[in-house]
């Protein structure tokens, strides 16, 4: 530890001398200009790390006062528009200004006594007395400063751990941003997943999704319903970690924040467990919050929508900056009912069968407590047409201490209904989840190098009436982590903390019993540029857990070429782990059935499911059509579930037959290539993307639950991943008030594989669409249809048959 405090020391030291000279700026003046286009202006730099911001000033000769504008940062450079209404007359002048961290101006290029002149050619009657520009021409103007090079200008910081283009992402990733979800009009933040390259969106129930990124869907097949969720991937808030530690997997209802809340959401496809941790198995996910960007400022936004099914959305953000404050305010509500009434119960006939509505679904008393029809509807399911009904609220504030000392704190609250697909209960796949919680977050940073981080959540998850997978939760996650960079080469030293306590029947005798699991890491994540063009990259990461005596190990090697500004090629190899979850280790639970007592055990002794991935990726840019391209090979071996030892354990006095985890032979592998194509106009955006894959499996014991010994294994093609699936974005604004949008997903047949037998899934085609009107400029009314067309396909095995949801809505921003 001493060691490791020195180290911070030197690095600091080296970081101060770093900010010991002016800002380099090199910027190639222009001096002509045609008239009716707009001038896109382009300031390099060569001290990057040292900038807060750049600001372009012009004017016409005979104004007074000087237009301001920020410029919009690159990687290494600044860009900004000067718009068509300011080049009227014979010319324009302008200089650039550079506020640096300290917050000094310095003179980028030219100066307000010594500007660079823009001379203007064109059409000689264009001029301030004889035409005015159009608000559209206006509008469109000030766009191009997003449709220009977009994919540089917008930034992700997932992908690598630094700021960086979109373009230059060594990783599989994509970045979705608030003005896309809007003009999209998903409804939550699980449906604009479907706007995503490699993202697999299925709904089980309204406003209830099954989310996987790449596949590796229900793996083991022939299992229950935990295991045919997404456990594999790693959801984040502003980089604070929200997980289902019970039995992996995210419980989406349960986020705090909703699409008001959201700037961008970063998304890595495929393993990245070395630079962010178990879980990280099949990708991250991580959702950035708006917060005010600039001094003295304040923004505020209020969407409210409701359409049929009673389908009632709402959602404001408020922020406010004053000096060193920044200060900003959330909340959103949900409300949704159920398009079926019907339950799928698996004691309705042989094999199971319809019920007509909760109360006719039979036979409930094995694993809930005994029943009668009337308390069933009352307790099991005591709102049985509502399908989504949550509310959230959240707050973040930001103070600067000193220029190069900033705290950020985020503290809300979240609860909510909802059914779903999670857990059999023996009576019916869905059931009713309630999740009650509270979060704070606070993080330090020190010159954005040194990051010290510590969040706590706490609540309660429930599964009506079904104690085994109702908790108490408390999630503590700290980290401290420094970046310390010499010319070319960056490396990260990061080390982690959590612990993460579960309580209730599932883990011991009484509803007191606890499962705790303390988690220590260690990570370091490196890279070194060669030429300007070779960039290589290793991350590493050791965990250790209470419960074990073992260290996983998992690791990342990337490397890409930039051969120009308009071509990349990536290489990645990386190995991930899925995180313990408590039901495999800790259970301790027992069944409520007289007449066959069983006992769940977890077993402290599993190996982690694993996933080896190599990659290979290429993008490419020409005038404004971007297109990338990617292939990918994944295989994971590990997995475990529960099986009949053959043993009795006497708990409560009671002689049980032994159901206990056990890894498996089973190995996945898994083939894919993804292709995302996009084109940019001032008045058109259009991305088509889409995913063709196949998985295999090898060594399949088809029925594990009963014979986890045997011998009989099996290699076969896994066919509960569609094999192709993706979507489109198509934005058409013909005039700067109207904005239209349509936005398909498909995804191809497939089947739903569960212990009690197969369910075919048929292809589905689902249209949604978005038309908005700007009534004044702070006033937008819109309709919004999901599933335009009402198709009624099952999306997911024994849930419910989704139709479509048509919207009108109103938008209000300042």
């Amino acid at each position: 530890m001493l060691l490791i405090t020195k180290l911070t020391l030197m690095f600091l030291i080296i970081s101060l001398n770093l900010f010991a000279s002016d800002v380099r700026v090199i910027h190639e003046a222009t001096s002509k200009a045609e008239k009716t286009k707009a001038v896109v202006l382009t300031a390099n730099v060569l001290d990057f790390e040292r900038v807060n911001y750049i600001l372009l000033h012009y004017k016409k000769p005979q104004d007074k006062n000087w237009n301001t504008k920020e410029m919009l940062p690159e990687e290494g450079s600044y860009k900004a528009v000067i718009p068509t209404d300011a080049l009227l007359g014979d010319k324009i002048l302008y200089y650039i200004e550079v506020i640096d961290i300290e917050d000094k101006s310095q003179n980028g290029f030219a100066s307000k006594n010594e500007p660079q002149t823009i001379k203007l050619w064109g059409d000689e009657n264009l001029s301030s007395n004889s035409k005015k520009t159009t608000e559209d021409e206006k509008f469109f103007a000030e766009e191009l400063a997003i449709f220009v090079d977009e994919k540089s200008i917008i930034k992700v910081k997932l992908a690598s751990g630094k700021e960086e283009s979109i373009f230059d992402a060594p990783l599989s990733t994509t970045v979705l941003t608030y003005d896309e979800i809007k003009k999209a009009g998903a409804t939550s933040i699980q449906e604009a997943l479907r706007l995503i390259p490699g993202m697999i969106v299925r709904e089980q129930t309204a406003g209830n999704f099954d989310i996987h990124i790449r596949g590796f869907d229900n793996v083991p097949p022939n299992s229950f319903l935990p295991f045919a969720t997404n456990s594999i991937t790693l959801l984040m808030i502003d980089n604070r970690v929200v997980y289902n530690y019970l039995n992996g997997g995210i419980f989406w209802e349960a986020l705090p924040i909703d699409i008001n809340d959201i700037d961008r959401i970063e998304i890595i496809r495929g393993a990245s467990s070395a630079m962010y941790g178990p879980n990280a198995a099949a990708g991250v996910m991580n959702i950035i919050t708006k917060r005010v960007n600039k001094k003295n400022s304040s923004f505020s936004k209020v969407n409210v929508s409701y359409g049929n099914g009673n389908s009632l959305f709402a959602n404001g953000i408020a922020g406010y900056q004053k000096d060193k404050i920044a200060i900003t305010l959330s909340g959103n509500m949900q409300e949704r009912n159920r398009f079926d009434k019907t339950y799928w119960s698996w004691s309705n006939g042989i094999g199971g069968g319809w019920a007509d509505s909760a109360g006719s679904i039979k036979s409930i008393n094995h694993q809930l407590k005994t029943l009668d029809e009337v308390n069933l509807t009352k307790i099991v399911f005591p709102h049985p047409e509502v399908s989504v009904r949550k509310q959230g609220f959240n707050g973040f504030v930001n103070y600067d201490l000193t220029k190069h000392f900033t705290f950020d704190f985020a503290m809300g609250a979240q609860s909510s209904e909802v059914q779903k697909a999670f857990v059999e209960t023996f009576a019916s796949t869905l059931v009713t989840y309630i999740s009650d919680t509270r979060y704070v977050d606070f993080k330090s940073y020190i010159f954005n190098d040194f990051v010290a981080r510590v969040s706590y959540l706490w609540g309660s998850q429930d599964v009506l009436n079904y104690p085994l997978y109702s908790n108490d939760v408390s999630v503590l996650n700290s980290s401290i982590d420094y970046t310390f960079t010499y010319n070319t080469l960056n490396l990260r030293p990061s080390l982690t903390y959590n612990r993460i306590s579960y309580i209730g029947e599932g883990f011991g005798s009484g509803s007191d019993a606890e499962a705790l699991m303390d988690n220590v890491a260690f990570s370091l994540r490196g890279e070194f540029t060669l030429f300007d063009k070779l960039r290589l990259i290793g991350a590493g990461r050791i965990d250790k857990f209470n419960y074990s005596e073992e260290y996983n190990i998992t690791y990342q090697f990337a490397t890409t070429v930039k051969f120009s500004n308009s071509l990349l090629l990536r290489a990645l190899y990386s190995r991930a782990n899925r995180n313990p979850f408590l039901t495999d280790i800790f259970w301790s639970a027992i069944n409520r059935d007289e007449n066959s007592p069983q006992a769940y055990l977890g077993n402290e002794n599993l190996n982690l499911m694993t996933m080896d991935m190599i990659e290979g990726g290429l993008r490419f840019n020409i005038f404004n059509v971007e297109f990338e391209l990617e292939g990918f090979y994944t295989k994971a071996k590990d997995y475990d579930h529960l099986a009949v030892t053959g043993g009795f354990v006497v708990i409560d006095g009671v002689g049980r037959g032994e159901l206990k985890f056990q890894n498996m032979e089973l190995i996945a592998k898994q083939y894919g290539i993804t292709a995302n194509i996009a084109f940019n106009s001032n008045k058109f955006q259009i991305k088509i993307f889409g995913t063709f894959q196949k998985t295999d499996l090898e060594n399949h014991n088809e029925n594990f639950l009963m014979n986890y010994k045997s011998t009989s294994l099996v290699d076969k093609e896994h066919k509960s991943t569609p094999k192709f699936y993706g979507g489109g974005y198509l934005n058409y604004s013909p005039i700067r008030k109207l904005n239209i949008n349509i936005n398909p997903y498909y995804y191809s047949s497939h089947k739903f594989s569960h212990i009690y037998g197969e369910v075919d899934i048929s292809s589905k085609f689902i249209l949604n669409g978005r038309v908005s009107y700007d009534i004044t400029e702070k006033l937008e009314l819109y309709f919004n249809g999901r599933n335009i067309l009402n198709s009624k396909i099952k999306e997911f095995g024994y849930t419910e048959r989704v139709g479509g949801l048509y919207l009108i809505g109103a938008n209000v921003e300042y």
